[in-house]
């Protein structure tokens, strides 16, 4: 999650964010409201939907316990798979709403967090 925003940070020129986070002035859930804020303004839709599920990615290891049960540990780890797909899925189309889209590598991330996903046992 750490490389998609600090590309986004970049692609947006807003790199300053980074080395504030880099620089531990900010933890990732401020870097990536100030981030989301940023993106925002420059047109990016989903912006705010970019930020929730990048931070349930990230946070997974605050959320986890050894003391869940098997299932339990199962459900938050697919949970947060999902949410690092979605976040990767709309990294790609805040590059194109900034228009710092390539084909390449970017064209291969949604078939490739659809394929994850599918073989995980999601239905995307």
């Amino acid at each position: 999650m750490t490389s998609i925003a600090i590309g986004l940070a970049s692609a947006s020129d807003n790199f300053h964010l980074v080395e504030e986070f880099k620089g531990g002035v900010t933890d990732f859930p401020e870097f990536m409201t100030r981030l989301a804020d940023v993106l925002e303004e420059r047109g990016v839709i989903e912006a705010g939907e970019l930020k929730r599920a990048a931070n349930l990615a990230y946070n997974v290891h605050a959320m986890w316990d050894e003391r869940r049960s098997a299932e339990s540990a199962g459900i938050s780890a697919f949970a947060a798979i999902g949410a690092a797909g979605f976040a990767t899925a709309l990294h790609v189309d805040a590059l194109r709403a900034l228009g710092r889209y390539q084909d390449v590598p970017h064209k291969k991330l949604p078939p490739a967090i659809h394929h994850i996903l599918k073989r995980s046992g999601a239905h995307p």
